[in-house]
């Protein structure tokens, strides 16, 4: 599979070290950019101006790279220029002439109209999942992303944020690394996991479920194909949220793999393990003839073997001379 070594500098500081990332090769720059910030970087970078450099030799430097558009696709640049891309990031500035000129009456009409507003929830928690989807709520209001009107906001809203964190929490519950260690949780979602702790009640972890896992990515998945979710302030969510529930489907595929496998191997009618490479037990047929000496020295052993049954192991730990020679 291509990849890109990729290099990120907010400004003239580094943000993110080199780190090779697989593409898709359909992807352009801007596509791929989009893609990998919303699994690597925090998301209060994800508003700014962004140029992308390329280059043949991994350098911190901009002197031996390319400025390439956004709209490039990836597989043809990186076979011109070479696999390796420094994004540099800065703060998104609008002059005073922009914002006069990108002032809509229309929209200013419909802003004095309507408002932003946000699901409301019980305060406080009576539980940690109700305090996640307070969190979850808190999350839209520091991205400005809601919806017009309060009806709105506590119908639909209320539903996409328990759908959210009923995901988030299923996820946590059956274990958050057992799931990261075969597919990525985007970081904008790292803050709300490691609550939902079975152990604290003294309760055992439940294994995932194949069922679960694709309800909880069909239902989120639903919600991307919604208008309001297309708008312009909930664009930093879009992606994250993609990853999210692929990567759920991904897991529950994996699953299902797992069981067949499973299914076939316990059909075999034969070991599936080679019980000679796995270990052997030997049976020894006794010495008959033996010094005096020797059976004074393990005669106490002799008649605790002869006491037990075939079956039980003895520890002959104990009845050993010091001197094993």
């Amino acid at each position: 599979m291509p990849f890109i070594n990729v290099y990120v500098k907010f400004q003239e500081n580094k943000i993110f070290d080199w780190l090779a990332i697989p593409i898709d090769g359909k992807m352009n720059i801007q596509q791929f950019f989009d893609h990998f910030s919303a699994i690597y970087l925090d998301q209060k970078y994800f508003n700014c101006e962004v140029t992308a450099h390329f280059g043949s030799t991994k350098s911190s430097l901009f002197s031996n790279y390319n400025e390439v558009s956004l709209e490039c696709n990836t597989l043809e640049i990186i076979n011109v220029f070479g696999i390796n891309c420094i994004f540099k990031l800065n703060e998104e500035r609008l002059t005073d002439e922009v914002l006069i000129n990108s002032i809509n009456p229309f929209d200013e009409m419909m802003k004095n109209s309507s408002s932003i507003c946000y699901p409301t929830f019980k305060i406080p928690a009576n539980n940690a999942l109700q305090q996640l989807e307070i969190d979850l709520v808190e999350l839209l209001k520091k991205n400005k992303a809601g919806w017009l009107g309060t009806e709105s906001a506590n119908n639909i809203g209320v539903k996409f944020i328990r759908d959210l964190a009923a995901a988030i929490w299923y996820i946590d519950k059956c274990s958050v690394n057992t799931f990261k260690a075969r597919y990525i949780i985007p970081i904008i979602f790292d803050d709300y996991f490691g609550r939902a702790n079975p152990e604290k009640h003294k309760q055992a972890r439940k294994p995932f479920n194949v069922d679960d896992l694709q309800l909880h990515s069909t239902t989120l998945s639903n919600y991307l194909e919604l208008k309001w979710f297309s708008k312009a302030n909930f664009i930093w969510l879009k992606e994250p949220l993609n990853i999210l529930i692929e990567n759920m489907s991904n897991y529950a595929n994996y699953l299902v793999i797992q069981q067949v496998s499973s299914k076939k191997n316990q059909a075999q009618l034969f070991p599936i393990v080679n019980e000679e490479l796995n270990g052997s037990i030997s049976i020894y047929q006794p010495n008959t003839w033996r010094q005096p000496k020797t059976v004074a020295t393990y005669y106490t052993l002799t008649l605790e073997i002869e006491k037990a049954e075939l079956w039980e192991p003895v520890n002959i730990n104990s009845f050993c001379p010091i001197e094993r020679m």
